[in-house]
């Protein structure tokens, strides 16, 4: 039985969902790409001399949380192999 015979999904098979769907994967495709951008600007943070201070180590553990997460789930977008030595 296809979806759209089953009245409960027949929304999910409509023209208007498809238009939905590739405008998500647009906005997807953005977001990982800003996300690789700022890879340059964690590793300053996290390589700083002063990145280990009392004052800084909350900003500089951040840091490290949303490189690995970046290089988790954007590795298409990033060569992990050029970022993990400065890490």
């Amino acid at each position: 039985m296809h979806v759209s015979c089953i009245p409960e999904y027949r929304f999910y098979a409509e023209p208007h969902w498809k238009v939905l769907q590739v405008i998500l994967i647009v906005i997807m495709l953005s977001i990982l790409e800003t996300c690789a951008s700022v890879i340059p600007n964690l590793l300053k943070i996290i390589t700083d001399s002063e990145a280990r201070s009392e004052d800084n180590e909350v900003a500089t553990e951040n840091a490290i949380s949303a490189l690995a997460k970046i290089l988790k789930y954007n590795c298409s977008h990033i060569n992990v192999d050029d970022v993990l030595p400065h890490w």
